[in-house]
């Protein structure tokens, strides 16, 4: 509603009669949009003292990707995912059938149950509220995804959702599929939730960055190197300035992160029955990609 589009699946035949109501202003082809590993603490080169009481507790963050596993570091001591939505296969039970998602609300929410605390999440006592809107080839319309930050934006006052972790791009200079970036940023800014998203995986240098990264209403994250002695900025992590606009506003380590890992064959239900994963025999991997910057700085928000 936010920005005052419909979304439907039509034939040829379709669009050709639908074109013919004055109410129509427009028609336009969806888009797809894309998902963009040492601890992220380490990564980052901080160190959280024991004394570090900040956890997220009580924060709610919203997250549109390719869905959760139920991995246990997310599901004990406590569980920490709230809602998850799946808007590609309509499972009612956490899944996530790319990976992802789960290495994202790692550095978000993990317990660090399985690695005595070694691999903790950045806010690990915030809650998880998953709209899967993205396929397990991690592309997802663009409809969907505008649909998730929606939805997050109108549960936000009920369940203190503060912060929206949107860990994808925009690889096209759409200007229509932008502007309803824009008018939703718009929308979930005015409910008081902060938008988070990655520069992009353009080749940084000769400001590549483009789509919704440019916006000004959200918070563009970049990517560093960190792994050696010189930090530096992740090759593949788009540049600004954008204009006037200097993007990205923050930068943080993406470069072999540790997070959560996934069973990509599981899935949470069959013919209506809940489906139970089993434990998995490597319950962690490495990551890189600015998608691992944006979740960290969300989770700092948080």
């Amino acid at each position: 509603e936010s920005a005052n589009i419909i979304s439907a699946e039509l034939n040829a035949r379709g669009i050709d009669r639908i074109s013919e109501y004055p109410e129509i202003k427009k028609i336009y082809l969806d888009e797809y949009l894309f998902l963009c590993g040492m601890s992220v603490t380490t990564a980052n080169k901080v160190h959280f003292s024991e004394k570090f009481s900040l956890s997220g507790a009580g924060i709610g963050i919203g997250l549109v990707d390719s869905g959760i596993y139920p991995h246990q570091d997310l599901t004990y001591p406590s569980n920490k995912i709230e809602l998850f939505k799946d808007l590609v296969n309509d499972f009612q039970h956490p899944y996530d059938d790319n990976g992802h998602g789960t290495s994202i609300a790692g550095i978000l929410c993990s317990s660090g149950l399985s690695s005595n605390n070694m691999y903790k999440g950045i806010c690990n006592k915030s809650k998880l509220f998953c709209y899967k809107a993205f396929d397990k080839l991690g592309k997802g319309f663009a409809s969907d995804v505008l649909y998730s930050i929606e939805s997050l934006a109108n549960l936000s006052k009920e369940n203190n959702i503060k912060v929206l972790c949107l860990p994808f791009e925009l690889l096209s200079h759409n200007t229509f599929i932008i502007s309803c970036f824009d008018l939703v940023f718009n929308y979930a800014v005015s409910k008081g939730v902060i938008p988070i998203v990655p520069s992009g995986s353009n080749l940084n240098g000769k400001s590549p960055i483009m789509g919704i990264a440019t916006l000004s209403n959200c918070i563009t994250v970049g990517g560093l190197n960190t792994a050696n002695s010189i930090i530096k900025p992740y090759l593949y992590s788009s540049e600004g300035p954008y204009g006037k606009l200097a993007k990205p506003d923050l930068c943080a380590a993406c470069v072999n992160v540790v997070s959560l890992n996934s069973d990509n064959n599981y899935i949470s239900e069959k013919n209506g029955i809940k489906l139970y994963p089993s434990k998995l025999e490597v319950p962690y991997k490495t990551f890189t990609g600015s998608s691992i910057s944006t979740a960290y700085i969300s989770g700092l928000c948080a």
